[in-house]
């Protein structure tokens, strides 16, 4: 199935906020950063029944080389990214993007 990908508003913030601080360490990383979650979203495209089920009913995928989550939900052919979380953050914070 050829699901479409939509990014919460609240999502985007989150990478920005992200890229931004990794720049600022270090010219370039935020890049790789962004680079590593266009890669998550084409696996999660191809292969969303696969991540781990997590509370809410929401999935959710590790970055590879970076200390985040990208929480998303499956709805018929949609996957909607609901978050890119750091690790090391609360998630009851997700609650209100539900």
């Amino acid at each position: 199935m050829n699901y479409k990908i939509e990014l919460h508003p609240e999502s985007v913030i989150d990478l920005e906020q992200a890229f931004e601080w990794y720049e600022f360490k270090k010219k370039g990383l935020g890049k790789a950063l962004v680079l590593e979650f266009d890669k998550s979203l084409e696996r999660i495209r191809l292969y969303p029944q696969h991540y781990q089920v997590i509370d809410f009913g929401l999935q959710a995928v590790l970055l590879k080389k970076f200390p985040y989550k990208v929480i998303f939900k499956l709805l018929d052919s949609k996957i909607v990214v609901l978050a890119i979380f750091h690790q090391k953050r609360n998630p009851k914070r997700l609650k209100r993007r539900l």
